[in-house]
């Protein structure tokens, strides 16, 4: 707002320059409102000056953050050129990559179609190869339960049934083969049958019988003449000669002498005998252990030690004695160990046929 604005009603008067101005002339009354006018000028001025000089700054500053931003993008655009060539090789790179994957999803599709078509080759021939394949199985299973277990009628189960997988096939190349596992089944049949648990069984029953045995020793049935003694009668008034027939008995046999000729064996204490029926009871533990190990020598050496110690030690007389006796002869006379044969003679020509017709699968 302009000074003329503010006051519109007053006129001011300029004095010229031919007038001369009075130098202690009395201030008017119409002077003072001049200096309020002067100081709103200024201050609109500097108001002015301000926004001017602002309006500057701020357009240096303005453009110093474009320079910088342009320079900036100077240098990426710098970096980007100098990247370009690794991105271009790494673009080829890629690209060749992709063309070799092409090449192996190809060489992959080709040999899925060559193994879908053996698939179909192995499909059409897998019921004969599928019983040759059993049956090598089962005569593997037929030697494990021979060599391992001892189980010759298994074995033989299992050689039977491999045959009948041979004679399922139908082929008369086979015939040899069925020939061979004929034999071993007819070895496995010559073989000794062991009654293992029978056995144990009957030791089992004559450890028992061992506490029943009567040791032997001064028990000799010896009849020695008795002298009749008359016996007391019954009446009380006979007390008398009672008591001295009654003292007469009882001097008589107060101490008695006998005779025996002959060797007399020296008797056993009570801890000996005690000692002597375990020692006879861990010989046939260890004969029954020894059946399980099918060791001949070892099960034959403890019944005969055992056998002489009863007929040494204890009455050849009593019945329990005699019976043992008795079985252990007829324990004895059994084998607990059989001769096996070392190898079925179809099991190696079992095994090179069915190599032979793998050989002959991946070679299609």
């Amino acid at each position: 707002m302009t000074e003329q604005e503010s006051t519109p009603n007053m006129s001011v008067t300029v004095p010229s320059a031919a007038e001369p101005i009075p130098s202690a002339a009395p201030a008017s009354p119409l002077a003072a409102p001049r200096q309020p006018r002067q100081w709103l000028a200024g201050v609109a001025i500097l108001l002015l000056i301000a926004t001017a000089a602002g309006a500057y700054v701020y357009d240096n500053s303005r453009q110093q953050q474009q320079r910088e931003l342009i320079h900036q993008l100077e240098l990426r655009l710098a970096a980007l050129q100098e990247q370009q060539p690794g991105l271009q090789e790494n673009d080829k790179q890629r690209q060749q990559q992709i063309l070799n994957l092409g090449t192996e999803q190809q060489h992959l599709a080709d040999k899925q179609g060559m193994l879908e078509k053996q698939l179909l080759q192995l499909q059409s021939r897998r019921p004969n190869d599928w019983l040759l394949a059993e049956a090598d199985y089962l005569v593997r299973m037929a030697g494990r339960k021979l060599w391992l277990e001892h189980d010759a009628t298994a074995a033989q189960m299992l050689l039977s049934e491999a045959d009948n997988r041979l004679r399922d096939l139908n082929d008369p190349s086979l015939l040899p083969l069925r020939q061979a596992l004929a034999k071993d089944i007819a070895g496995l049949k010559e073989l000794p049958q062991l009654d293992s648990e029978g056995l144990v069984l009957r030791l089992g029953a004559l450890i028992d019988n061992v506490d029943q045995l009567t040791l032997l020793g001064l028990n000799a049935n010896q009849n020695t003449p008795s002298t009749p003694v008359d016996a007391p009668s019954e009446d009380l008034a006979d007390w008398r000669s009672n008591l001295g027939k009654s003292w007469h008995a009882f001097t008589d046999s107060f101490i008695t002498i006998r005779r025996r000729d002959g060797q007399v064996e020296a008797l056993l204490s009570p801890q000996q005998e005690w000692y002597l029926k375990e020692n006879l009871k861990t010989r046939f533990l260890q004969a029954q252990l020894a059946i399980y190990r099918e060791q001949q020598a070892v099960y034959e050496d403890n019944l005969t030690k055992a056998d002489k110690w009863i007929e040494q030690y204890y009455d050849p007389n009593d019945a329990t004695t005699q019976y043992m006796h008795s079985e252990i002869a007829r324990l004895l006379e059994q084998a607990v160990s059989v001769s096996l044969p070392k190898q079925f003679q179809s099991q190696t020509q079992l095994e090179d046929l069915v190599r032979q017709r793998l050989q002959h699968l991946a070679a299609e």
